[in-house]
C-alpha cells in the first residue's frame, strides 16, 4: 500500500537583489532584458597576444562604498563586494526575519575569488611567502562568500556552498528551497556569485577555446541556443534571493516577488528507488530499499 504523498511546503520569494552588467537592481535588470539592451564589450589587456578576441560583460555603476567599509573593500575580492551588495538589497525587502538559528545561506560559486587568487599567486612568485596576504585563504576558499554572508547578516543556520559551473546559482536556489521544505530553516538567502573578468581567468577560457570571437558585433555574440553560436561571453553576475517557507500555506503577501507550489511530476519506479536509497542513507541505513526474495520472510502456505 502506497502512503499518500505530502503536499509540498509553499515557498515564496520575499526579496531579490542583483548586481549584473544589465542592472544593479531587479527592476533595472528586467527592463534591460525586455528591451534587449546588450552589455558585452571587447576584453582588452596589454598582455594578450595580438589578434586575441574575447568579449566580457562588466558590472557598471556599482559602488562598494555603499555596502562596505574602506578596510573591507580593500581586503575582500570583487565577487564578495558584489555578493554582499546583492544580498543586502534582497534582505532590505524582507520584513520580520526569524531567529538567527532559523536563517540559512546557500551560495552558488563557479571559481569564486579568481582575481584575488591571481594577485596572491603573482605576489608569491615575485616576493616569496612574504608576498602573500594572511587573508588569502579566508577570501579564496570556495565557501568564503557563503561564510561572509552568514557572518555579516547574522544567519546562524545551515551555511552551504554549491558548485556546479554555470548552473551554480540555479542549483543554490534549488538547494535553498529544499532546506525550507524539510524544515531546516524558515528563511534562506540563496543565489550565485562569480567575478571572472580578469586576465588569468580570461586566458584560461580563451585557451579552452570557449569564448565568442564575434568582437565586431558584441550585441549579437551571446547566442547559446543558436545553431551558429561560436562561444560564450564572460560576465560578472551575482544575485541573491530571500526565500521563506510555511507549512500552513498562509495567504499571499503582496510584498512577495514570487511563489512556488513546487509540485513535481509523478515519480517513476526508478525515482522512488533513488529517493528511498537517499532517505535510508540519511538515516544511516545503507541498504537497498527493497527486499530480495531470499531476504524476505517466508510466508506461511497454511
Amino acid at each position: 500500500m502506497t502512503s499518500p504523498r505530502r503536499a509540498p511546503v509553499p515557498v515564496a520569494v520575499t526579496g531579490a537583489g542583483v548586481k549584473t552588467p544589465a542592472g544593479n537592481c531587479a527592476g533595472e535588470l528586467w527592463e534591460n532584458l525586455c528591451a534587449g539592451r546588450p552589455s558585452a564589450e571587447v576584453f582588452e589587456d596589454a598582455r594578450l597576444p595580438p589578434g586575441t578576441a574575447a568579449l566580457v560583460c562588466r558590472v557598471r555603476g556599482f559602488d562598494p562604498a555603499s555596502y562596505l567599509t574602506p578596510a573591507e573593500a580593500r581586503r575582500l575580492d570583487r565577487s564578495h563586494a558584489l555578493a554582499i551588495g546583492a544580498a543586502a538589497d534582497a534582505l532590505d525587502q524582507c520584513a520580520g526575519l526569524p531567529e538567527p538559528a532559523r536563517r540559512a545561506v546557500v551560495c552558488g560559486v563557479g571559481l569564486g575569488a579568481a582575481s584575488t587568487y591571481e594577485e596572491q599567486t603573482s605576489g608569491l612568485l615575485e616576493r616569496g611567502v612574504r608576498g602573500v596576504s594572511p587573508l588569502t585563504i579566508p577570501v579564496v576558499m570556495p565557501s568564503s562568500a557563503a561564510a561572509h554572508l552568514s557572518l555579516r547578516f547574522g544567519f546562524q543556520g545551515p551555511c552551504v556552498t554549491v558548485s556546479a559551473a554555470c548552473a551554480s546559482g540555479a542549483a543554490a536556489i534549488g538547494e535553498g528551497v529544499e532546506l525550507l521544505r524539510r524544515g531546516a530553516a524558515d528563511v534562506v538567502l540563496a543565489g550565485g556569485v562569480d567575478s571572472l573578468v580578469g586576465y588569468g581567468a580570461m586566458c584560461c577560457f580563451i585557451r579552452l577555446d570557449a569564448m565568442s570571437r564575434n568582437v565586431g558585433c558584441p550585441g549579437l555574440a551571446s547566442r547559446p541556443f543558436d545553431a551558429d553560436r561560436d562561444g560564450f561571453v564572460m560576465g560578472r553576475e551575482p544575485g541573491s534571493s530571500c526565500f521563506s517557507g510555511s507549512r500552513t500555506s498562509p495567504p499571499r503577501d503582496p510584498r512577495r516577488s514570487a511563489s512556488s507550489s513546487g509540485t513535481p511530476p509523478p515519480p517513476t519506479p526508478t525515482t522512488w528507488s533513488r529517493r528511498a536509497r537517499a532517505a535510508r542513507a540519511r538515516r544511516g541505513a545503507w541498504s537497498w530499499p527493497w527486499r530480495t526474495p531470499a531476504s524476505s520472510p517466508a510466508k506461511s502456505r497454511t
